[in-house]
């Protein structure tokens, strides 16, 4: 699903960077709904919109500056993302304009920074806008604070200088207080004591008595009252001992005031303060997350064999999910039962296989964890285990699990955090995603792996240029048609057999999951073909199952490949934007589109 942002461009009507722009964060998946000045006024009336999410001006605008935008910008104290975009590649010029102020200076001949810088800057600018309104709470809470303070009313108790520091007196104010009449404080002597809350009253006795040493300062402390109707109320106390003229002890004196909204506002604020803190953290995480996932997924497109993936799989698993052990079993194609191929962790799962019927998840079809029974039966003592296991699923075909666990008894396993957040949502659906894409580029390897070991076992037989046996043997995994061994399409040539590419006089090596997209294409050369259609024919998915920014990363790879410029592709082209084709048209190295 493509992410809506919101873009201000200022730039020239005819500036060439804005559609180049617009392009790339297309590309990666962002609905750009964007807007265009180019003077202060249209600055002005566009900054009267709070919708923009970054705004990219051009550094080399004809009448209109960088400098006088950005001075307005300041101005006006919106806090946006302001991003230069230049031509220039000269330091000096790089320098001059950074000196302005901007977030990030974008050259137009690095596009492929535009979209990590804005990605940086908007999620620093919602956590400043976030922080921006904490503070804002924090500081009416201490306003609110302050203002009861200022109405809040000073009780006055006096107490003997007996054992029970029996009342003597109290003021209204105190009888509003708590509810007790002066009559009722004065006829019962324990009166006090009582009402202090049961967790406050050893402490509040003991530090009351240092006011009786010689030369002592005024007791000063908040403790827990409860009022006649069993309320807490919140005091703040001030005692000191009144002495005669001749210095002899008369009694004590105590100021009280409710400051219970003050306490209750001091919780408000901490909250706040809490949530804040938990929100920066889970935002920290899901960046993290999310550039863990998206390095793993390149690594892994890298691999020409399953033998490859594991020890990446394992690595980055264990980055993904550091406090848990874990696992990969395949199903064996021959046995029908889940062999482990990689583990990692601590204390990483000891099971080498286990049937289809061990594991609840296999057994329900969708990802399983559990804390308490029923457990997964291939988890060796299991109640000494919380467990996880996410289904590895392609094109409907179970091909393996990936299996978590966190064992009791250990310092990460006590801790009561760690087995919240293993189970929770947030890593739950961490989990589905990671398993998504493992069986996604699992799949394609093991499809490859069977196609080959089929075309290398049939014999090499080749009569008056008709097509191999190996290459009929591949035609029929995907087509009625019987393929040449080679195919052509003017400057590009595709070996079925060696699976490279020659591109003029360079040989290119394809990945498998590449080499597919490619011989499809290249077999139906001239035709136009969207995301959606390309995973259904050159992979098999179920119509609206498959994500559409898997085929735009193949082709980004293979147009690094094979391209002369990948940002102006004149082989692998995008028509219309809405779909790609291999070219039949005059290959050349002017401009033929732009790249998607």
């Amino acid at each position: 699903m493509s992410k809506p942002l919101h873009v201000l461009f200022i730039a020239d009507v005819d500036a060439p960077i804005i559609p180049e722009m617009v392009e790339e964060l297309r590309r990666a998946d962002y609905e750009v709904d964007g807007g265009r000045v180019d003077s202060l006024a249209g600055l002005r009336a566009a900054l009267a919109q709070p919708r923009w999410d970054v705004i990219i001006c051009d550094y080399g605008m004809a009448a209109f500056s960088a400098a006088s935008a950005l001075a307005f910008l300041r101005e006006s104290e919106h806090d946006i993302p302001f991003l230069l975009a230049s031509d220039t590649n000269q330091p000096q010029e790089m320098r001059a304009a950074l000196s302005l102020g901007a977030n990030d200076l974008i050259r137009r001949s690095n596009l492929p920074r535009l979209v990590p810088a804005i990605e940086r800057e908007v999620a620093a600018a919602r956590v400043r806008a976030a922080r921006t309104l904490t503070e804002a709470a924090l500081r009416q809470a201490e306003t609110r604070y302050q203002q009861l303070v200022d109405q809040i009313p000073v009780g006055v108790h006096i107490m003997a200088l007996d054992a029970n520091s029996s009342t003597l007196s109290i003021s209204p104010q105190i009888e509003r207080m708590l509810g007790f009449s002066q009559a009722e404080w004065v006829a019962d002597p324990q009166l006090w004591q009582r009402q202090i809350h049961a967790a406050d009253r050893e402490r509040v006795l003991a530090e009351l008595k240092h006011v009786y040493t010689p030369g002592a300062k005024p007791y000063i402390g908040e403790y827990r009252m409860l009022t006649r109707d069993g309320r807490e109320v919140w005091i703040r106390d001030e005692a000191l001992l009144i002495r005669d003229p001749a210095g002899q002890p008369l009694y004590l004196q105590s100021l009280k005031m409710d400051i219970s909204e003050r306490k209750r506002a001091e919780d408000e604020a901490q909250a706040l303060e809490q949530k804040m803190s938990e929100w920066v953290k889970d935002l920290e995480q899901s960046h993290r997350e999310v550039s863990l996932l998206d390095e793993m997924g390149a690594r892994l497109q890298a691999c020409f064999s399953l033998a490859e993936t594991y020890p990446i799989i394992a690595d980055f698993v264990q980055l993904l999910f550091p406090p848990e052990a874990g696992a990969l079993y395949l199903m064996n194609e021959h046995t029908g039962r889940f062999e482990q191929t990689t583990a990692w962790g601590r204390t990483p799962p000891g099971e080498p296989e286990f049937g289809i019927d061990d594991c609840q998840a296999l057994r329900r079809g969708k990802l399983f964890a559990a804390d308490i029974p029923p457990m997964c039966q291939h988890v060796t003592d299991p109640i000494n285990h919380r467990s996880l296991c996410a289904p590895l699923v392609a094109q409907g075909e179970t091909l393996g699990i990936l299996h978590l666990r966190l064992r009791r008894g250990t310092a990460v396993f006590n801790q009561p955090e760690s087995i919240r957040s293993m189970l929770s949502e947030s890593k739950q659906k961490l989990a589905s995603t990671v398993a998504e894409r493992l069986a996604l580029v699992l799949g394609n390897l093991r499809r490859q792996a069977m196609l080959r070991a089929k075309i290398e076992a049939l014999p090499e037989t080749v009569a008056n240029g008709a097509p191999t046996a190996r290459v009929e043997a591949a035609s029929a995994e995907t087509s009625t048609v019987v393929p040449p061994k080679r195919i052509t399409v003017g400057a590009l040539t595709l070996n079925v057999e060696t699976f490279e590419l020659t591109v003029g006089d360079k040989v290119v090596n394809p990945t498998p999951v590449e080499f597919e997209l490619l011989q499809f294409l290249m077999r139906n050369a001239g035709r136009v073909f969207t995301a959606e259609q390309l995973l259904q024919e050159v992979w098999k998915y179920p119509p609206g199952t498959g994500s559409q920014e898997v085929v735009r990363a193949h082709v980004r790879n293979l147009r690094a490949k094979m391209e002369p410029n990948p940002r102006q592709p004149i082989y692998l082209r995008t028509n219309g934007r809405f779909g790609y084709t291999i070219s039949l048209e005059e290959q050349t190295s002017e401009k033929s589109g732009e790249a998607s």
